[in-house]
């Protein structure tokens, strides 16, 4: 229990979404951010705080936000020491692959990486192409 426990207020949730519009539209992005973020490109690098999202990062174009949030995961993975991550994805598995892999790369604590669909409430917040990362 004392493990759950220190594993359940140490664990972050890192995220970046091909589509802002649900975002938008629940409020937790204004129009003009999704707007500007859809016409140049620019992919935020989400995390969830305390039932809040923040934007931890941003890239232009997937590829290099899916890098930079790999790289934010083996810094916390370096600090906490967690061994076990969650990879969720919203109908891409190659991208779920690729930041396993990228992270892979970089950091040999991991013991279990469990790649998985998103499902229920998750899916509509993610949309097509969506990667969620717990660790």
């Amino acid at each position: 229990v004392e493990q759950l426990e220190k594993f359940r207020d140490e664990m972050e949730t890192y995220f970046v979404l091909d589509n802002l519009d649900f975002l938008k539209k629940n409020g937790r992005l204004t129009g003009l951010k999704a707007l500007a973020a859809t016409t140049l490109n620019i992919k935020p690098i989400l995390k969830a705080i305390e039932g809040e999202i923040a934007q931890a990062g941003q890239a232009v174009g997937v590829k290099k936000a899916l890098a930079k949030m790999s790289e934010m995961i083996v810094d916390k993975m370096e600090k906490t020491g967690h061994e076990v991550m969650v990879i969720t994805h919203c109908n891409n598995v190659q991208r779920a692959e690729t930041v396993r892999d990228l992270i892979l790369k970089k950091i040999d604590v991991i013991k279990k990486v469990i790649i998985m669909d998103t499902a229920g409430v998750a899916s509509l917040y993610a949309a097509d192409g969506g990667v969620i990362v717990s660790v």
